[in-house]
Order: structure tokens, then C-alpha cells, then sequence
């Protein structure tokens, strides 16, 4: 399994096997994470490694067919001049596993980015920030008008907690 084109994109190419990266995912099915040396002469300025998961007994087929429609929407919305910096990852189910007769699947790790459960708890923290700077809910708005600074300190917090990764994408899971 190593020095091969990936299942999820043919323009990758996949080198050797990096067993320090490989491991198995702690959740009910426990998917199997694997990762690749990236052999592409400039690899270090895009992505290292190629990592996917491989997930047995997950059927991904609903998955995949809404990571369609997302890129549909995606193409949809630029053609209207609104880019929203999707990256949306790869699905690829396999089919039955005709021993145990379990769906099979590859899906794609998207690299340096933060899952919508990281962005909700720091948000949740940016939360109890706002309550005490609005105050309580018998004069949220004179006092938010009275001192907008520390509004615009959250403005600022949050916009760092989304794209938090650096190159301006939203990712969703």
C-alpha cells in the first residue's frame, strides 16, 4: 500500500507508508487512519503527507452524495460572484465487505484545518465574553452602543476562530 495513485484523486500520488501517523480512530466503528509521504518535488509547501481514513462498516453513500450537492452549490455561487472557500473533502464508498457483508470506505482528511465542534466551543467562550459585555437583557443595546469597543475585540476574536487555520476556508464535516 505504499508508491500508488490515491483512490480519492488520481493527481496525487502517494509514497511510502508512514506507520507513525497510522492509527486506529477511537470511535464505535474505530476507522483506520493512514498517511503518506507526499513525493512530489515541492511538497513542502503544500502538504507533507496525504492522510485518509478508511472506514469499514460506515455505509458513506448518503455522505457522498451531499458532498455532491455542496459542490454543485459551490459552483452555482461563484458563477453568482459569491465564494464562500469551500473545501470540501472526498468520499469514495467501496461497496460490501463480502466476508462480514459491511460497507467499506475511503474518506478524505483535510489537512490544517478545525472542526465545527472547535469552532463552537471557542464560540461558546466568545458567548459568555458577549453577555458581559452587552450586560443584562434589560439594556443590551445602550450599553453595547455606549461601549463598542469590546464588540468589535469579539468581532475580531471570532473572525481569528474561523478561519484560524490561516488560509481563509471554511470546512465543513
Amino acid at each position: 500500500m505504499q508508491n500508488m495513485i490515491s483512490p480519492l484523486d488520481i493527481s496525487n500520488s502517494l509514497g511510502a507508508l508512514n506507520i507513525e501517523l497510522c492509527k486506529v480512530i477511537g470511535s464505535a466503528k474505530q476507522p483506520l487512519r493512514l498517511a503518506w509521504t507526499n513525493p512530489e518535488p515541492l511538497a513542502r509547501l503544500h502538504s507533507e503527507t496525504h492522510q485518509i481514513i478508511f472506514k469499514n462498516g460506515d455505509d458513506l453513500r448518503q455522505d457522498m452524495l451531499t458532498l455532491q450537492v455542496m459542490r454543485i452549490m459551490d459552483a452555482l455561487w461563484k458563477s453568482q460572484d459569491y465564494d464562500l472557500c469551500l473545501s470540501i473533502y472526498e468520499v469514495l464508498p467501496m461497496g460490501r465487505n463480502h466476508l462480514q457483508k459491511e460497507l467499506a470506505s475511503y474518506v478524505e482528511i483535510m489537512q490544517n484545518m478545525i472542526s465545527p465542534l472547535d469552532i463552537s466551543n471557542s464560540l461558546g467562550a466568545l458567548n459568555i465574553e458577549l453577555c458581559k459585555v452587552i450586560g443584562s437583557a434589560k439594556q443590551p443595546l445602550r450599553l453595547a452602543w455606549t461601549n463598542p469597543e469590546p464588540l468589535a475585540r469579539l468581532h475580531s476574536e471570532t473572525h481569528q476562530i474561523i478561519f484560524k487555520n490561516g488560509d481563509g476556508r471554511y470546512y465543513f464535516l
